[in-house]
């Protein structure tokens, strides 16, 4: 099994950098399964297309419009599996796609048919309130952090076959540097 983290977003606009700090956290922050790789990306591009090459799952976690979850959920999961498209929906989907506006189901439709992946993709949605420009993460994004951590360290262990042990009192750490989290409330370390 050979495992993708993939970690979205720009710190610069509050609550978008949540996927990008997570990973950050969690490179920093945890003992991870020897199948597990972690990489943070500020923005998603065709070119991330090469980090899907030969992996047989990649998690993707990213901001989420709010409204697209049921009430009091905290994180969005979708499953993706690009193999399941025929050749004429891999080309509309290719077609239809920008380079400007990608999102995870795009990218992974793109790595599908550059050839470089044949995997399957979980795309981990938190919820994204406040994309303000130089604004503070939102509490209730920050509430979702430790649902998207059990989640996910669940879903390694089930991929894997091993345990990730996150060290969360660091991972909050890193991830308060990384993003512009409040100190003090929701935003120390809810959960």
């Amino acid at each position: 099994m050979r495992l993708l983290v993939l970690g979205v977003g720009n710190p610069l606009f509050a609550d978008d950098g949540l996927g990008y700090c997570v990973v950050r956290g969690l490179e920093e922050c945890s003992s991870r399964p020897s199948c597990v790789e972690f990489e943070a990306v500020q923005a998603l591009e065709p070119g991330l297309v090469a980090l899907f090459e030969g992996r047989d799952h990649v998690v993707i976690i990213d901001i989420v419009d709010p409204r697209m979850l049921p009430p009091a959920a905290k994180l969005l999961v979708v499953e993706l599996d690009p193999n399941r498209l025929s050749s004429s929906e891999i080309t509309g989907a290719i077609v239809s796609t920008s380079s400007h506006e990608l999102n995870p189901a795009s990218l992974a439709v793109l790595a599908r048919a550059s050839g470089l992946f044949n995997g399957r993709v979980t795309v981990l949605g938190v919820p994204g309130f406040n994309i303000e420009l130089g604004g503070r993460v939102s509490g209730e994004a920050l509430q979702a952090l430790p649902v998207l951590v059990r989640e996910l360290s669940s879903r390694i262990s089930r991929l894997c076959g091993e345990e990730i042990v996150v060290d969360m009192e660091c991972f909050w750490r890193i991830v308060s540097r990384e993003c512009s989290v409040s100190h003090g409330g929701a935003g120390a370390s809810p959960g």
